[in-house]
């Protein structure tokens, strides 16, 4: 991607979501950011287990691992097909060179690629955008509250109100 992260979104409940800000309670999961697969492995088995402030994690139990390392596979991209989207493509010359080395360097390891071009901009999301419509708010509210009473944010609205009374915050707001 545009960092040169390596990131995992993994299963809602295999890592806690305590003290992460929702957007939405039926897809939020954290995941690791790294340099490498390697480092992703091992940070995310540093980062599961059951917490209770997260009830989800309790289906977690006794289905995950402390060593995600042993899973890693040098061929593990053979017979794989792999949809790449051509929307985002085009626009800068050196990305668009390393993005298509990438693609050359995936296809040696035995994957075929499957060029997509029918995924438009309004229908990428879908339902689950949709569902995020519908969850930020309560689950917003929720963190907040759980911030305690001497939080500087009570509610949505009352970060709604705050933003729209602080002029620094507004001249990004036109």
């Amino acid at each position: 991607n545009n960092n040169g992260l390596v990131g995992i979104k993994p299963t809602v409940g295999l890592l806690s979501r305590s003290g992460i800000i929702p957007i939405s309670f039926t897809q939020d999961t954290p995941g690791p950011m790294t340099r490498t697969v390697t480092d992703a492995a091992i940070t995310l088995g540093a980062m599961v287990g059951i917490d209770e402030k997260d009830s989800k994690t309790k289906a977690s139990e006794g289905h995950f691992y402390t060593d995600y390392t042993q899973f890693l596979n040098e061929g593990a991209l053979a017979g794989k097909r792999i949809g790449v989207f051509n929307g985002p493509r085009g626009r800068h010359f050196r990305v668009d060179t390393l993005f298509n080395n990438n693609l050359r360097l995936i296809e040696s390891q035995g994957a075929t690629l499957v060029e997509l071009d029918q995924i438009s901009k309004e229908n990428a999301g879908g339902d689950s955008y949709t569902v995020l419509l519908y969850e930020f708010k309560d689950g917003l509210n929720s963190y907040f509250s759980s911030l305690g009473p001497d939080a500087k944010v009570k509610d949505m609205d009352d970060l709604i109100a705050k933003t729209f009374a602080d002029p620094i915050e507004m001249k990004y707001h036109d």
